[in-house]
């Protein structure tokens, strides 16, 4: 069978926001009983594409679509979680960046005890205890059943897996870095970021002959016209998508403004939401449990945290 080809209409720009939505809609799915044996079912996938379809109206998703960002959610998600999960002594995480890290006074030493985290400290990785409840016990599961060899083999195939349905995807945020840190873990190649050149021009294998008819002649220039516009529109997708990584940077570098973000969205009244800022500043570890409900529930959660808070 030859290779899809790919067409502007198949690719979605992910942003956070839309994968906060994923994220949430799949524990949502589980929570009710649609996910047996570790798999969600046909139910809870059509389910899934309704509430983020419902939620971002302006974007075109299929199941296919759905199920390839969480492969690559998890692949992100994966090795911090295989490393971490014990809580390893000295390491700690960090909700306001969503990080694991350490003292910087001990952190040379903990590296060198342990090289495998060098590359995971200090790499946020968003909704990680939401990533844990979905998929930390599974990922348990497995290391305990299977082998070693059965382990590697089972991580080479979801990387394969990716690989190839990713194609049509486009992972707006994409930080050099994050590619950076796929290939280091053997998770992606950089040719898995090129354009497929069949995208631009699809010729037919019998255009070679000496004796073309002006049909076929002006065929391929419609084509080529077709080629060019598509690569205009992916050269304004560029522009795009390296202002969207700047400000998705600069909210990194800016957590506490990240926080206050969140508050907007709960539409609270205006003492009501300074206050929620104090306490959830004064607060890591109610931050953190803000920060990881699934966002239907984070108004209701924060004002009980709150209304406990003044009870004692």
């Amino acid at each position: 069978m030859g290779k899809r080809k790919t067409s502007p209409e198949d690719l979605v720009v992910w942003t956070h926001p839309m994968d906060d939505a994923l994220i949430d809609a799949f524990i949502h799915q589980k929570n009710i009983g649609n996910r047996v044996n570790g798999t969600f079912t046909t139910k809870a996938l059509d389910n899934i594409l309704k509430e983020v379809s419902d939620k971002f109206k302006d974007v075109s998703f299929d199941k296919t679509k759905i199920k390839n960002r969480m492969k690559y959610i998890k692949r992100i998600f994966g090795p911090c979680y295989d490393i971490f999960k014990g809580g390893l002594s000295g390491f700690s995480w960090n909700p306001v960046t969503g990080t694991w890290g350490a003292d910087p006074d001990v952190s040379k030493d903990l590296i060198k005890a342990h090289p495998e985290t060098e590359l995971l400290m200090n790499k946020p990785v968003r909704n990680y205890f939401k990533l844990k409840g979905l998929f930390g016990s599974d990922r348990a599961t497995e290391e305990g059943s299977n082998t070693a060899a059965e382990i590697r083999e089972r991580n080479a195939r979801e990387r394969n897996d990716c690989l190839c349905d990713e194609e049509i995807e486009v992972h707006r945020s994409d930080t050099i870095e994050e590619i950076d840190f796929l290939v280091s873990q053997n998770q992606a190649t950089l040719g898995g970021y090129n354009v497929d050149p069949e995208v631009l021009l699809n010729k037919s294998s019998g255009e070679g002959t000496s004796k073309k008819k002006k049909s076929s002649e002006e065929e391929e220039n419609v084509i080529l016209k077709e080629s060019f516009k598509y690569i205009a529109d992916a050269i304004k997708d560029s522009i795009e998508s390296t202002a969207e990584l700047v400000k998705s940077q600069q909210r990194v570098q800016n957590p506490i403004g990240e926080v206050w973000d969140y508050l907007e969205e709960l539409q609270l009244d205006e003492e009501v939401q300074n206050d929620a800022y104090i306490y959830l500043i004064d607060n890591p570890a109610k931050l953190q449990g803000f920060m990881s409900c699934p966002s239907r529930s984070r108004k209701t959660i924060l004002l009980k945290m709150i209304h406990n808070a003044k009870k004692v």
